[in-house]
């Protein structure tokens, strides 16, 4: 196996991973879990910074390629390889296109969930607001006409 299949290999795992934490992440705000968001943020930013570094190592896969030469953007450094390990690489980036499909399919209904989450929460708020607007206490410290103490003294 070239380098390059192995760093695409790699990057195949990672986003396959996203994408199974995407999943959960979708489960849970379906089941209206928020507290469970953490664990999976953190398993997120984890696999981020993996990608971080499978970027440096592409690049150096690429430029160990036969037919690569540096600053060279119109060749094609797949040119040098057999057909064998052609195939494999395509076979790659095909699994590798289809994983990023589905990710961001989930990741956008994800979103979408998160959206609205939000709007619930800024209309709950609004409702609050608005219920509680008024004063409560009289400037002496006597419950205002027409309204119960938020407070019992027995509480």
């Amino acid at each position: 196996m070239t380098a390059l299949a192995g760093v695409l290999e790699d990057y195949c795992r990672v986003y396959e991973d996203l994408l199974s934490l995407a999943r959960r992440k979708r489960e849970i705000l379906l089941a209206g879990r928020p507290q469970d968001l953490e664990p999976v943020v953190q398993a997120e930013e984890a696999l981020l910074s993996r990608l971080g570094r499978l970027d440096d190592a592409l690049e150096e896969a690429q430029r160990a390629l036969p037919g690569s030469r540096a600053g060279d953007g119109g060749s094609d450094p797949l040119a040098g390889l057999e057909p064998g390990r052609h195939q494999e690489l395509e076979a790659l980036v095909a699994r590798l296109r289809s994983t990023l499909d589905e990710l961001r399919q989930v990741a956008e209904e994800n979103v979408s969930l998160l959206q609205g989450a939000l709007q619930f929460v800024q209309f709950s708020i609004g409702l609050l607001e608005r219920s509680s607007a008024g004063v409560t206490y009289a400037a002496s410290g006597q419950v205002a006409r027409g309204r119960a103490p938020l407070v019992d003294r027995r509480a």
